[in-house]
């Protein structure tokens, strides 16, 4: 599933959400031997664990002398499958849980489909970094919850973590990067250009600007020497960057003539 949802369609991005197409190396053997590195410091420290040190990860409770006619008054698991024993108690049906339980591993899958940022990274997107950062808030409180016993208000906290962790997948996701998608679409589209009268005087006499946002590809053109018939260069860079915007879906090429009384 991991190499036909990412690395056949669109490859691993990086924090930035800049493409890396233009700078690629093959899997072997330079990824290779890197990963083999990691696999053998792995093997090390784990054999540190299972030949030397064997009872330090384990609970004192696997050395209690297991009564058949009694049933333990808690059963924990381990603790990376607590918040997902938390969801499995939030739901008081046995067959239901279950399901809420696998569903919660499944989900992450729904997420390539539920972000619909144009931006791949959440390097330059605050509210989706608040939103993450609450989910990992709201998985560590149902760790927690899933070590507690079976009572009030435990019961009603994992509840209410349950659908906080399954709204953040398929609600707040979506929500909040077509919110992101709109607000951006909202401030280019007020100002896409604009030049200080200094800054334009202390430039040559013919300037090319160009400024990316997102999809869009903003192309001014600066002129210096202008007379007094058509204005100030603020005005003649206001006028060009209003009318000259070009999509980088496509390769086109623009071509700007000013006519007139302007003599440009």
């Amino acid at each position: 599933m991991h190499l036909i949802a990412l690395h056949d369609s669109a490859g691993s991005g990086n924090p930035l959400g800049i493409s890396g197409n233009y700078d690629r190396l093959p899997f072997a053997p330079y990824f290779l031997f890197k990963d083999l590195i990691t696999i053998f410091l792995f093997i090390f420290v784990l054999s540190l664990f299972v030949f030397f040190m064997p009872n330090v990860l384990g609970d004192s409770e696997n050395y209690v002398v297991a009564n058949p006619m009694q049933t333990p008054p808690a059963i924990v698991p381990e603790w990376y499958l607590l918040p997902f024993y938390a969801i499995l108690r939030s739901i008081p049906n046995k067959l239901l849980g279950v399901i809420a339980m696998l569903s919660a591993i499944l989900v992450i899958l729904a997420m390539p489909f539920t972000d619909l940022s144009r931006s791949r990274g959440i390097q330059f997107r605050p509210l989706s970094k608040i939103t993450f950062y609450i989910f990992v808030a709201n998985f560590l409180i149902l760790m927690v919850l899933g070590a507690k016993h079976v009572e009030s208000p435990f019961i009603e906290f994992g509840q209410i973590s349950t659908v906080i962790y399954f709204s953040h997948f398929l609600i707040i996701v979506p929500f909040i990067t077509l919110m992101e998608n709109s607000l951006i679409d909202l401030n280019t589209s007020t100002d896409y250009f604009a030049v200080d009268k200094p800054i334009a005087s202390s430039l040559p006499a013919l300037a090319v600007a160009s400024q990316m946002v997102k999809n869009k590809l903003v192309v001014a053109t600066v002129v210096t020497a202008v007379p007094t018939t058509i204005g100030n260069t603020y005005a003649v860079a206001n006028w060009l960057g209003s009318s000259i915007i070009i999509e980088t879906s496509t390769v086109v090429t623009a071509v700007t003539t000013v006519a007139g009384s302007a003599g440009i």
